[in-house]
């Protein structure tokens, strides 16, 4: 009789708690309905050629996707990159089109992205690799971001030059390529390039730099031409006589510096050599005072000239590169 009444009565307290487990279940979903993907509504549908595109506008620029999940992390990039060129020259960019172009992934992992041939009018282009998967694949296409924000800062700096000093024309019969601009020196071009778009290499270059016994004479920066990328070099080694003379279809970038990459030489000592010396003027005289140089520059002012106008630093060459090496050399402790 006890033991009946003892189960009888864990029974009776028992109920209430499985119907408070039966609520507690009601109010939350289950896990399909957890993880059901919220769909993008973002971007407009448009067709370009004979495809379907998704094109997402804005002030600052006009976003090409061949698939719209990839909009809302492409904006979120590209926003990034416009506040930093806002730090810079301290106003707006002007309006350029990115293009999200799809590219298989072993292609990007080598550093290989679409060239952007630029048109000989209206805004300013810049192409940036789309991964996107195989239709049996469960991968998310996806656009790396890195890429993305370097291309955009790159078309910001050649639409400040048509904005600040104009277009400069072109061949009729010349292909103008991304990049190829002699109104813009090719040391401060590679500079914000990587200070703008973000690279996650600009301190790895400063430590690299400080590894060498010997940086390259400053003159050797501000007044010499980019080095060939080696592995576009190996390309244009590989075509025909008759081709091109730059490889078609796309160009080599390369990934940040390591320590296990060997000497720096050509053209990642260059673009070492010019982020180091931005980084220095930056934490010298700001941000700012890069975009002022630049658009001294873009006048077609002497980077000799246009550096004695820092507040801080020497009033001459040989004083502002003195005082670049010992900045270097603190690195180097």
């Amino acid at each position: 009789m006890t033991v009946s009444l003892s189960r009888s009565t864990a029974l009776v307290l028992a109920l209430p708690a499985l119907s408070a487990c039966s609520g507690i279940r009601e109010m939350f979903p289950a896990r399909e309905e957890v993880f059901k993907p919220i769909p993008v509504t973002i971007g407009e549908p448009r067709i370009i050629g004979n495809d379907t595109m998704f094109v997402l506008e804005s002030p600052e620029y006009e976003l090409v996707a061949p698939i719209r999940e990839l909009l809302p992390d492409a904006r979120k990039a590209l926003d990034h990159t416009a506040r930093e060129y806002r730090r810079v020259f301290g106003d707006e960019p002007q309006k350029i089109v990115v293009e999200l172009r799809p590219v298989s992934r072993d292609r990007v992992a080598d550093g290989w992205i679409p060239d952007t041939v630029e048109p000989r009018e209206g805004p300013r282009r810049a192409v940036a690799p789309a991964i996107v998967p195989e239709k049996r694949s469960s991968r998310p296409a996806v656009a790396p971001a890195g890429f993305l924000m370097m291309r955009a800062a790159r078309a910001w700096l050649l639409a400040r030059a048509d904005y600040r000093v104009g277009r400069t024309p072109s061949a009729p019969a010349a292909e103008v390529r991304f990049g190829d601009d002699a109104r813009i020196p090719d040391w401060i071009e590679d500079a914000l390039t990587e200070l703008i778009g973000g690279s996650p290499a600009q301190e790895m270059y400063v430590l690299r730099l400080a590894e060498r016994a010997e940086t390259l004479a400053l003159r050797d920066v501000i007044d010499a031409a980019r080095p060939e990328p080696t592995k576009d070099a190996q390309r244009r080694a590989q075509l025909p006589p008759t081709s091109a003379t730059r490889p078609a279809g796309g160009v080599f970038m390369g990934g940040p510096p390591s320590r296990d990459r060997g000497k720096l030489e050509g053209a990642e000592l260059f673009r070492a050599q010019s982020v180091a010396f931005a980084i220095f003027l930056a934490e010298h005289e700001g941000r700012e005072f890069l975009g002022m140089l630049t658009d001294r520059l873009l006048s077609g002012e002497s980077a000799e000239t246009a550096l004695t106008a820092a507040a801080t630093l020497p009033d001459d060459l040989p004083g502002i590169e003195k005082a670049w090496k010992e900045w270097m050399a603190k690195a180097r402790r």
